[in-house]
């Protein structure tokens, strides 16, 4: 199975950013290439993403299994 692995650095509280990143019922408010998230927000779970490309709504599958606050 593909991994990705991503890593930023931000300058804010990572309390903040936490709360943003997984507020997923608002993400079409901030980012138009994500209008729906579904997920648990627990470790091990799944979760769809659904992507906007050239007018077409994708969804992407995949299973959480590792964050870091």
């Amino acid at each position: 199975m593909p991994r990705i692995k991503t890593q930023i650095s931000i300058d804010a509280p990572k309390e903040l950013i936490w709360k943003i990143l997984t507020d997923f019922e608002n993400y079409h408010t901030w980012n138009p290439l994500i209008p729906k998230i579904i997920c648990q927000k627990s470790l091990d779970s799944k979760i769809t993403i659904h992507l906007r490309s050239n007018g077409m709504i994708l969804p992407i599958k995949a299973r959480v299994t590792d964050y870091a606050i």
